[in-house]
C-alpha cells in the first residue's frame, strides 16, 4: 500500500464466536494526511480492540546523539510517526478500549537477556506515549507480543507461526497482572460491548475531528519534539467524555426502535407492522381450505355430511369476507411510510442500512430464544440417540408426538416416560419457533407489503402505492428493487405458509372460485423479465447455470453458498432461511443463479409436504443440486435422501437430470477407507429407497 488507506471488514466471519466484529485495516498511516489522521480517529473513538503493528527496528531508534551507539545498548525513544499516532490514540480512545502491541522483526525464540529488556523497553515507550492524557480518563491497557519475520516463510510455516503466536502470552501487562495469550485477549475483545457505529454516525465523528484538524492547519505539523506534541490532539479534539463512543446509531435507526418498540407485544408485531401482508397469507390459508371443501363436495356424500361441509363453506366464506374488509381498511404503518421514503430516493445503501437496523433489533430479542432453543435441541438429540441404541425409533418431526418401539420396550415405563419427554420437547421447540417468527421483521417483509400494496392497486381493492406516499409510482417501486437485486442482494422468491410466488391475489391461484383464468403479471415477475433483458441471457450466447442447495436446518447451507459464491444470504443460529431466495452471480460466458432453501427434516416442520416441494423445486430447474451435511453421514442424511428421491422420481417423468453434488462439514475424522465405506452405505440405502417408493408411493400424495 503506497497511499493512506483503510479497509472495512464487514461482520462475516465464518467462525460463529467472531461473527459480529467489524474489522477496520489501516494502511500506511501518515500523520501529515488530515484525511487519514480524521479516519483514525473517527474509528478509534469507537473501537473495543486497537491492533498496534510496529517494527522494532523502524518505530524505536537509539535516543543518543551518537550515531555509533547500538540499537540493543543505546536508550530507545519512539520515532515521530508513531509518537504522533500514540498521541491520536491516547486523545480519541475510550477507557475501555484495549491495545494490543505486536512487535515485528524481533524473533524471541533466539534472544537473550538483553534483547528481552530492549522488548519490554518498546512496551514501556508505547505505554507512555499513551499515558499523556490530559483528561481525567484513564490510558487504555496495553499488551505486546513479539511476531516473528513471516516475510520468507511458506504458506504452512506461516500457519503454523501464526497458531503458535496466537497461543503464546503477552510479553508484559501494565498495570500488573496476570500474563493472557493472544487468543484469550481476542476472545475478550470480541466480547465487548462496543458496536461498529453506522455510516453516518461513523462520519459524523470524521467530520467532528476534520473540522478541528483544519482549524488548528499545521499546528501538529509544525511542533518540534515529542514533548511539545504530546498535548497538541487534546487541544485540538474535544475531550473524550464529550465524545459519546456508545452512540452507534443515527436518527434513521433511533426513529425504527422507536416505531418497533411502541407497538409492545411481539405477537401483534407483524400484524402491525404488516396488515396488509397478514390478511393476504390468511385469505390464502383460507381459500385453500375452501377449494379442499368444493372439490370433497363432488364426491358422494351422505345428507349430514353434506350439511357440515355446507355449513363449514359458509364459515369460510364469512371469514373470507372479513379479511377482506380488514385489508381494506388497513393504514399504512409509519415504518413503511420510513421506508418508502428510501424507496423513492432510490438509495439502496440507505436501505441495507435500515436491514441492518432491523436485524440489531431483532437480535436482542431472539438471541435468549435462540439459546433456550439451541439447548432444546440437543436435549432432543440425546433423548433420540437413546431410544435408537434401545431398540426404539423415534417418530418424524412432522409428526411432533409418538415414537415407534420394538417389541422389547414398547411397555417399558422407562421408555414411556423417554417417550413422553420427547413429545414434550417437540412442542416446545414448535412454539418457540412460533415466537421467533413473530419477531422476524426484514427488508424482505417490507418489499413484499410494498408488492401486494400495488397487487390491491391491480386489483381493485385499494388506491395502491400512491396511498402510502403521492410521490411513490409502481416504476419507481420497480427500479429501485431492480438496484437493489443488482447491487447482489437476494430475492425472497418462495415465502409464507403455504409457500407462494411473487405478490399475487389469492384468488388468482383458484380460478374455479374466481370464476377467471389465471392472468396477468406480478411485481417479481417483471423485475426478473427486466433483469433478463439487461443481462441479456441467451441460451447459445449467455446461458442461465442454475445451482441449488438443500440440506437439514442448521447444515451451514447458506454460510457455505456465501463463502462459495460470495452471495449475501443471510446466516445465523438456527433457522435462517424461509422458503427459497435466489441471487445473482455474473460471469463472462454465463449468468448463475444460486437457490438458497429452507431447512429440511426440521423439529418445526410446515407441513408433511413441505420438504418435498422444497426438494422437487429445486431440481426441477436446476442444474447442480448440492446436498449439505454436517458430520457424518448418519440417519438423518438417509432421511434426507428419501426427500431427495421423492423428487427424483417425478423428475424422470420431465426428464430433468440434474448433477447431484454432497458437501459433508465437521467431519470428526478424514479417512479416504472410511468415505468409501459411507459411499458403499449410502447407495445401498439408495436402491432400497429407489425400490421403496416405487411400490409405496401413491400419485395424489404430494
Amino acid at each position: 500500500h503506497a497511499m493512506p488507506s483503510v479497509d472495512i471488514i464487514a461482520d462475516s466471519a465464518r467462525e460463529e464466536p467472531l461473527r459480529g466484529v467489524t474489522l477496520a485495516d489501516v494502511h500506511s498511516y501518515d500523520a501529515e494526511e488530515d484525511l487519514c489522521e480524521g479516519l483514525v480517529a473517527a474509528l478509534a473513538s469507537s473501537a473495543a480492540l486497537v491492533l498496534l503493528h510496529t517494527s522494532v527496528k523502524a518505530d524505536f531508534v537509539a535516543s543518543s546523539d551518537n550515531p555509533t551507539h547500538m540499537l540493543d545498548t543505546a536508550p530507545l525513544r519512539i520515532s515521530d510517526s508513531l509518537a504522533r499516532l500514540l498521541n491520536l490514540l491516547s486523545a480519541t480512545c475510550t477507557a475501555s478500549t484495549r491495545v494490543l502491541v505486536l512487535l515485528r522483526d524481533a524473533d524471541i525464540d533466539d534472544s537473550g537477556p538483553m534483547e528481552h529488556r530492549q522488548l519490554d523497553s518498546c512496551v514501556q515507550l508505547v505505554f507512555s506515549g499513551l499515558s499523556v492524557a490530559s483528561d481525567s480518563l484513564p490510558a487504555p491497557p496495553v499488551l505486546a507480543w513479539a511476531v516473528p519475520p513471516l516475510g520468507l516463510l511458506g504458506p504452512a510455516e506461516i500457519a503454523n507461526e501464526v497458531k503458535s503466536l496466537r497461543m503464546s502470552r503477552a510479553l508484559s501487562t501494565l498495570p500488573s497482572g496476570p500474563l493472557p495469550s493472544l487468543e484469550e485477549s481476542l476472545a475478550q475483545a470480541v466480547q465487548s460491548t462496543h458496536k461498529m457505529p453506522s455510516l453516518a454516525v461513523l462520519q459524523a465523528r470524521y467530520g467532528l475531528y476534520a473540522e478541528a484538524l483544519q482549524k488548528c492547519g499545521g499546528q501538529t505539523a509544525s511542533s518540534q519534539g515529542n514533548v511539545s506534541r504530546q498535548g497538541a490532539y487534546f487541544k485540538m479534539f474535544p475531550p473524550r467524555h464529550q465524545v459519546d463512543s456508545s452512540i452507534c446509531y443515527d436518527s434513521l435507526a433511533q426513529r425504527i426502535f422507536g416505531e418497533l418498540d411502541s407497538i409492545g407485544s411481539s405477537e401483534c408485531l407483524l400484524a402491525t407492522l404488516f396488515p396488509i401482508t397478514c390478511c393476504h397469507q390468511q385469505l390464502t390459508a383460507v381459500l385453500q381450505d375452501k377449494v379442499r371443501c368444493i372439490n370433497r363436495g363432488r364426491e358422494y356424500l351422505e345428507p349430514e355430511e353434506r350439511r357440515k361441509l355446507e355449513v363449514c363453506v359458509e364459515g369460510l366464506d364469512k371469514k373470507i369476507s372479513c379479511l377482506r374488509k380488514l385489508r381494506q381498511q388497513a393504514p399504512p404503518h409509519a415504518l413503511l411510510q420510513t421506508f418508502v421514503q428510501l424507496v423513492i430516493s432510490n438509495d439502496c445503501n440507505r436501505i441495507m442500512e435500515f436491514g441492518a437496523y432491523l436485524d440489531d433489533w431483532k437480535q436482542a430479542r431472539r438471541a435468549p430464544l435462540l439459546e433456550r432453543k439451541l439447548r432444546l435441541r440437543k436435549d432432543l438429540d440425546h433423548l433420540i440417540q437413546e431410544m435408537e441404541g434401545a431398540g426404539c425409533v423415534a417418530a418424524p418431526a412432522s409428526a411432533v408426538t409418538g415414537t415407534a418401539c420394538g417389541p422389547e420396550g414398547g411397555d417399558s415405563d422407562g421408555m414411556a416416560k423417554m417417550e413422553a419427554r420427547i413429545s414434550r420437547l417437540r412442542l416446545e421447540l414448535v412454539n418457540l419457533q412460533k415466537q421467533l417468527d413473530e419477531v422476524d421483521v426484514s427488508t424482505d417483509s417490507f418489499w413484499l407489503e410494498l408488492m401486494l400494496w400495488n397487487e390491491m392497486e391491480r386489483v381493485g381493492a385499494r388506491r395502491g402505492l400512491r396511498e402510502i406516499d403521492e410521490r411513490l409510482t409502481l416504476a419507481a417501486s420497480k427500479s429501485c428493487y431492480l438496484a437493489w437485486v443488482k447491487n447482489g442482494n437476494p430475492v425472497h422468491f418462495l415465502h409464507s405458509t403455504p409457500l407462494q410466488f411473487g405478490a399475487f391475489e389469492p384468488l388468482r391461484w383458484h380460478p374455479q372460485l374466481s370464476g377467471a383464468s389465471f392472468f396477468g403479471s406480478d411485481f417479481i415477475g417483471d423485475v426478473l423479465r427486466e433483469l433478463d433483458r439487461d443481462l441479456g441471457v441467451d441460451v447459445r450466447r449467455r446461458p442461465l447455470l442454475v445451482i441449488s442447495v438443500i440440506g437439514v436446518q442448521s447444515s451451514g447451507k447458506s454460510t457455505l453458498m456465501n463463502y462459495l459464491f460470495g452471495c449475501s444470504f443471510v446466516t445465523h443460529v438456527g433457522r435462517c432461511t424461509k422458503g427459497l431466495y435466489i441471487s445473482l452471480l455474473e460471469t463472462k460466458r454465463e449468468l448463475v443463479v444460486i437457490l438458497d432453501t429452507e431447512g429440511l427434516l426440521s423439529v418445526e416442520a410446515r407441513d408433511d409436504v413441505f420438504d418435498k416441494q422444497v426438494a422437487l423445486m429445486t431440481m426441477a430447474c436446476s442444474d447442480l443440486v448440492i446436498v449439505n451435511n454436517r458430520g457424518e453421514l448418519g440417519r438423518h442424511v438417509g432421511d434426507l435422501f428419501q426427500v431427495c428421491l421423492f423428487a427424483l422420481y417425478h423428475l424422470k417423468l420431465a426428464r430433468i437430470s440434474p448433477a447431484i453434488g454432497f458437501v459433508l462439514q465437521c467431519l470428526s475424522m478424514v479417512n479416504q477407507q472410511q468415505q468409501y465405506e459411507w459411499v458403499a452405505t449410502v447407495k445401498k440405502s439408495l436402491e432400497e429407497s429407489v425400490q421403496e417408493l416405487q411400490q409405496k408411493e401413491k400419485p395424489h400424495s404430494f
